[in-house]
């Protein structure tokens, strides 16, 4: 892990560099910019990292934590697999997905792709995400 600096008091964690740059650029697009985005890195990472980062100068300071990542073939055994990496180092953890715990600090994780239209949990992973937005009948692919 490279040295971290805290720029902002919130936080968002993301898994590997694509998803880093979709974030960035979609806070960008809602003009948000009070957010600090960090890749953690790969899904078995996530654990590492939040151990690491409790530990950087200024973590007492963060007020609010997302956790992005991707469903993969198992989004129940991903959830798992976050919320057993924030109760590690002692973080406030939601019981699902696209919930939020009170903190401090505040703690919610995201999965990609989202949810189906009847709100279930989708696996998959960003990729996925983008391609729905983009498919429709006309394309053989999807």
């Amino acid at each position: 892990m490279s040295k971290i600096t805290l720029q902002r008091n919130k936080l968002i964690l993301v898994e590997g560099r694509d998803a880093l740059n979709f974030i960035i650029w979609a806070l960008e697009a809602y003009d948000l910019d009070d957010f600090h985005v960090l890749d953690f890195g790969g899904i078995n990472d996530l654990d590492k990292y939040l151990k690491t980062l409790t530990l950087v100068d200024g973590f007492d300071r963060i007020e609010s934590i997302v956790v992005i990542r991707d469903a993969e073939s198992d989004h129940s055994q991903a959830t798992s697999g976050v919320i057993r990496a924030l109760k590690g180092c002692g973080l406030p953890s939601p019981n699902e997905p696209f919930g939020v715990e009170q903190g401090p600090p505040k703690v919610a994780f995201m999965l990609f792709p989202g949810f189906d239209v009847d709100g279930k949990i989708l696996n998959g992973t960003l990729e996925d995400l983008c391609l729905s937005t983009i498919c429709s009948n006309i394309f053989i692919l999807c």
